[in-house]
């Protein structure tokens, strides 16, 4: 799989209204003997005060220059590099998923001995281009906010708009497997999921079937065009799973068997949603 060329799936952000207030200033009725004076009431109350200070700022354009030390993330290759760019992009926005993303996919494939290439970066001047042998992508409208990279888009499509972190959880006889994220490529017409799964000190399994199954809850019975990580899971032991599936939609939910070796009985059946 060129796990680089998918785009990323569907998480939607919502602009933050600021609120405001204003004070009236109010005269009272005057007469030849007194006049009262009211005072105006304050501009800001105290909860209006800390609510626009603990207001988050609404995502702003910033260039693609800006956005190198993420892009050089993106683009390096091994799991562990790619996850140190984090810090380059805001905490549960779409930019710090979809990098998280690329950073279990590395890892996945690391898993069953694939090397992940590194990328070559080309900051343009309103875009940048990560390319390797086969072709490149486009990355632009870079969003920021605070001055970390919150959203952008690859040949054209929002990351927001596709990608979705996290979903379910399916946990039994000391087997558990969690969906990290997932995201739907507007290029290739895939869905690519990820998976943690986690054994418990006296239990080892292996994820033999995970099926998917679309939004309105139809049992997709071609196999995962590709899938990567270490399925049998040792007691103790944890890791990362990669799957994908061509044609599906974004969201639906993927329908699991677990074989079980050891602390279980038997097959574990169960359903994971994806978002």
């Amino acid at each position: 799989m060129t796990s680089f060329r998918q785009t990323i799936g569907a998480l939607a952000l919502a602009f933050l209204v600021h609120l405001t207030s204003c004070g009236v200033l109010s005269d009272v009725g005057e007469t030849a003997e007194t006049q009262v004076e009211v005072e105006s009431e304050p501009t800001e109350t105290p909860e209006a005060t800390e609510s626009a200070e603990s207001a988050e700022p609404s995502p702003e354009p910033g260039s693609a220059e800006d956005a190198l030390p993420y892009l050089e993330a993106v683009a390096v290759g091994p799991a562990a590099a790619t996850g140190e760019g984090l810090v380059h992009a805001r905490e549960g926005s779409p930019a710090h998923g979809y990098l998280q993303y690329r950073a279990d996919n590395a890892q996945a494939l690391q898993d069953v001995g694939e090397v992940v290439e590194p990328l070559e970066v080309d900051v343009r001047e309103n875009d940048a281009q990560l390319c390797q042998p086969s072709g490149c992508v486009t990355f632009g409208a870079f969003m920021y906010e605070d001055g970390l990279l919150s959203d952008f888009e690859v040949n054209g499509n929002t990351v927001s708009d596709n990608f979705h972190p996290g979903g379910g959880e399916f946990e039994e006889q000391g087997a558990t497997v969690t969906v990290g994220s997932s995201y739907y490529s507007n290029d290739s017409n895939h869905l690519a999921v990820i998976l943690y799964v986690e054994a418990d000190a006296e239990t080892s399994f292996e994820v033999t079937i995970a099926d998917y199954r679309d939004p309105a809850g139809n049992l997709v019975l071609e196999s995962p065009g590709t899938s990567a990580g270490n399925k049998v899971v040792g007691a103790g032991s944890s890791g990362v799973l990669l799957y994908t599936y061509a044609g599906a939609e974004t969201g639906g939910s993927l329908e699991l068997t677990l074989e079980c070796f050891q602390g279980c009985e038997g097959a574990i059946s169960g359903e994971l949603p994806l978002n």
